[in-house]
């Protein structure tokens, strides 16, 4: 058994304190139990299929919202009361400044953080399986037992639609981790904790800017020391 820990923020940009909308927050889920409670499909028993989804989360929704292009903005909307606004957990054109199809990156500020101690495990970030929206998700991968660095809903709507919505509790996005082993999910609630996680990956960001095109192992080897650190 792989124990895996982490903690989500919902985070507007100059929040006085981080976590004051955790209760908006959900657990990961895992998708075989997700899927299963949405419909009884025969496929949900071949392993071929469940092999393939195990150690797979959704990363929900924690709005009922709607994102939509308005000539050169992209806007959002809050679809449970339009007067309450949105806008602070919305960017546009960042991390990613350049376009896809002609499309800016839109991103929602719901991070989730995901570390593990010392089972050398990679982490993928993708698209929910067997959910349909107009919307790419940035992919990307990374060992959690060696380096810190959030989760984002950072994504790229089709050219061909001008909105798209989602309900409180509908997948984001997808996290895997990679191991034959089964994973469990424990969230740190020790505020003392996630904020030590929280400058570590902080330092990771900074480093980068100083030192661009660092490799993967080149992170892995100058985090190894503070990585070890969140332990003791």
């Amino acid at each position: 058994m792989i124990n895996i820990e982490y903690f989500g923020v919902l985070q507007p940009p100059n929040n006085a304190y981080l976590f004051d909308l955790e209760a908006l927050i959900f657990e990961p889920v895992p998708v075989l139990k997700h899927l299963r409670a949405q419909a009884k499909l025969d496929s949900f028993k071949c392993p071929a299929i469940t092999n393939h989804l195990k150690n797979t989360y959704y990363i929900l929704s924690p709005f009922d919202f709607t994102i939509s292009k308005q000539g050169a903005d992209v806007v959002i909307t809050n679809d449970r009361d339009p007067n309450i606004d949105l806008s602070q957990f919305l960017t546009i054109g960042f991390p990613e400044r350049e376009t896809l199809n002609n499309q800016h990156m839109v991103c929602i500020l719901l991070q989730y953080t995901f570390i593990n101690k010392h089972d050398n495990i990679v982490m993928e970030v993708l698209d929910p399986p067997l959910v349909t929206k107009p919307l790419t998700n940035m992919p990307g991968e990374f060992n959690i037992s060696k380096w810190i660095r959030s989760t984002n809903f950072c994504f790229f709507m089709d050219p061909d639609v001008s909105a798209i919505s989602f309900k409180r509790g509908d997948p984001l996005y997808a996290v895997r981790f990679h191991t034959t082993e089964n994973v469990t999910l424990d969230e740190i609630t020790d505020d003392d904790k996630r904020f030590k996680i929280l400058a570590v990956q902080g330092s990771g960001v900074k480093v980068k800017e100083w030192l661009p095109k660092l490799t993967l192992n080149e992170c892995y080897k100058m985090f190894e020391n503070r990585m070890k650190g969140l332990w003791k």
